[in-house]
């Protein structure tokens, strides 16, 4: 820890000295940028932007020269940072979203195409309530606006997952067809429960999301 921390405070010595030649406009982008690495340097995250910047860091710091590997659930692990920034307006909803296109922006200058760069959103907790929430909605428009392969989406679903969860993975411009974005990538299926109420009719427990995909867009073409 004691590293990283040297390392990050590096950034801020490095900022502090950009600062004093740059413009007005220039100055406010980049105190913000030195703002968020001195609380990185010294303690936990504070805000949405703080704690995504230390995922990313912490996975190039991980990958060091091969730029690939699984980022995990954050829409779980960095959901408290999103409602205590927007219960306390510090941010907007469209702000939170315009930081996780940049994240993936950044992400795909690294690597792209076979990368294994996962983000798992949604599931269940060891409870048996849905994890989901709206940042995980957030996490899958950014995929949409994008339009890159990195990363990969994994979507967990389960019989109370969120509508606006399974809408924005439904999204008919989210590239399933030609496997840019989502593509062709199993379902998980949480526990023994069946997901998606419209498919326990049809006695469906699992599919392909392209094969879920179809199958919403046949039932909303028959309305």
């Amino acid at each position: 820890y004691d590293k990283i921390a040297e390392y990050f405070s590096k950034y801020v010595s490095s900022l502090d000295e950009k600062i004093q030649s740059a413009n007005d406009e220039e100055k406010q982008r980049l105190n913000y940028i030195r703002n968020n690495m001195y609380v990185l340097a010294n303690k936990k995250p504070q805000t949405f932007a703080q704690g995504i910047q230390l995922y990313y860091f912490m996975w190039k710091l991980r990958g060091l020269f091969s730029f690939t590997g699984d980022l995990g659930r954050l829409d779980y692990h960095l959901r408290y940072l999103y409602e205590n920034d927007i219960n306390n307006n510090n941010v907007t909803e469209q702000e939170i979203l315009d930081i996780i296109c940049e994240f993936y922006e950044k992400l795909n200058q690294n690597n792209s195409g076979d990368t294994l760069i996962n983000i798992s959103v949604g599931r269940l907790t060891p409870d048996g309530t849905d994890s989901g929430s709206r940042l995980s909605a957030l996490f899958l428009k950014a995929t949409t606006i994008v339009q890159k392969t990195e990363p990969h989406i994994n979507v967990r679903l389960n019989e109370n997952s969120r509508e606006d969860v399974i809408e924005e993975m439904l999204r008919e411009d989210i590239g399933l067809e030609d496997e840019k974005l989502i593509g062709y990538e199993d379902i998980h299926k949480d526990e023994d429960t069946l997901f998606v109420r419209s498919l326990e009719e049809a006695d469906v427990c699992i599919l392909p999301i392209y094969n879920l995909y179809m199958l919403r867009k046949q039932e909303k073409d028959k309305i």
